[in-house]
């Protein structure tokens, strides 16, 4: 009681709350998304009207801001695609598995076995 949900302010803003917590607004530049204190923010985007598993992504940022994903939820819990580490690397997966990273000088292809990692060069056409 007592606590807001939707504020909307004439020829500005629009406020979104959850629990009296501002989770979303709109500025002069777009759309912001905040997580409550101590958690993560998220952003989640669901296709198809978000009926199937694959038709779900989400976007989120650690709540300590060094960590950024993009995940989606092709398989029945979401699993990472993209993964940007503030001040650091970026690495990019496959099926939840890590195949490349950025590093300090230059880019690490993971190895999919003992012997043996993969760079596959195509053109098209």
């Amino acid at each position: 009681a007592g606590e807001e949900g939707i504020i909307v302010k004439p020829d500005g803003a629009v406020e979104l709350y959850y629990d009296n917590v501002k989770v979303l607004y709109t500025n002069t530049n777009g759309v912001t998304v905040n997580g409550s204190s101590g958690s993560d923010a998220n952003f989640f985007l669901h296709a198809d009207a978000g009926n199937a598993d694959a038709d779900k992504w989400k976007f989120s940022v650690s709540e300590d801001a060094s960590r950024m994903r993009w995940m989606n939820n092709n398989s029945g819990s979401y699993e990472t695609n993209i993964e940007c580490n503030g001040n650091g690397n970026v690495e990019l997966y496959y099926d939840n598995s890590k195949k490349l990273s950025t590093v300090a000088s230059g880019i690490k292809v993971e190895r999919t076995d003992a012997t043996q990692s993969y760079i596959t060069m195509a053109t098209s056409g």
